[in-house]
């Protein structure tokens, strides 16, 4: 143990001191912790300590469950597939086999917390955070385009984020800063632009013409907001972010409009 405490106890301070955080660097110390929580577990004996226990994960039980139903009350999926539904089932299946058990105390109750925590993973892995997702709009938005413009040179316009629309994009991507980086690229070939609504009025002044082929939902998902989450103030929260295509123009500056297009 004292193997489990060296690695568990520097790491967690060590991220906890750190001006750089992220939730998911702890992961690295779960492992050393679980080691901690089942010799603890293991020896429970007592019949105080086992009701204890048992209260104790009987309450993390009941959170687990209020918090998906507060969730689907305000958040409202709109899609719920199949394989939650099973996924469910099956979690409730084991859960009455094991309530049915002769097993003891605390077994039957680390049992039922552990399908507990699964039923809760099922639910924000395929209910929850795949309708999140959809308001990834650099991400949609570079699906969008592998699918209708694969050939077409794309890229990234004004002041914005792009890593999951460089990520995901199956072509090259540039960033364009300014408009008249634009307006050079488009006497050589088409493009296909990402950016935020609330950077067209640049095109505009500069007199670049442009058609919005696809318009997508924006909502930075990693910093979940109750607004957000509430279905009826969501709107609020939500930018609005487009893919725009930028016909190529011949030295005369005539517009040269593709024979292939293809809109949402």
């Amino acid at each position: 143990e004292f193997y489990t405490l060296g690695a568990a106890i520097p790491t967690l301070l060590l991220f906890t001191l750190s001006s750089f955080q992220l939730p998911h660097y702890l992961n690295i110390v779960f492992p050393f912790l679980a080691i901690f929580t089942a010799n603890f577990i293991s020896e429970i004996t007592s019949r105080r300590g086992q009701r204890a226990y048992a209260w104790v994960q009987g309450v993390q039980i009941g959170l687990l469950a209020l918090i998906i139903f507060v969730v689907t009350y305000f958040f409202q999926p709109t899609h719920v597939t199949l394989w939650f539904w099973g996924a469910l089932a099956t979690v409730l299946g084991a859960g009455v086999v094991v309530l049915k058990s002769p097993l003891a105390t605390v077994p039957r109750v680390f049992y039922l917390t552990c399908l507990a925590a699964a039923g809760f993973n099922f639910y924000t892995n395929l209910v929850f955070y795949p309708e999140v997702l959809t308001y990834q709009a650099a991400g949609e938005a570079a699906k969008y385009a592998n699918q209708h413009y694969p050939q077409v040179r794309s890229g990234f316009f004004g002041n914005l984020e792009n890593n999951s629309f460089e990520f995901y994009r199956k072509a090259p991507v540039r960033w364009y800063a300014r408009p008249e980086a634009v307006d050079a690229a488009r006497r050589r070939e088409p493009l296909l632009l990402y950016t935020a609504a609330n950077q067209l009025p640049a095109l505009d002044s500069a007199r670049i013409p442009y058609r919005e082929v696809a318009t997508f939902r924006h909502f930075h998902v990693t910093t979940l907001t109750p607004e957000f989450v509430n279905h009826r103030t969501r709107q609020q929260t939500i930018d609005r972010h487009v893919l725009i295509r930028v016909e190529r123009i011949d030295s005369t500056g005539l517009q040269i409009r593709s024979q292939r297009v293809v809109d949402l």
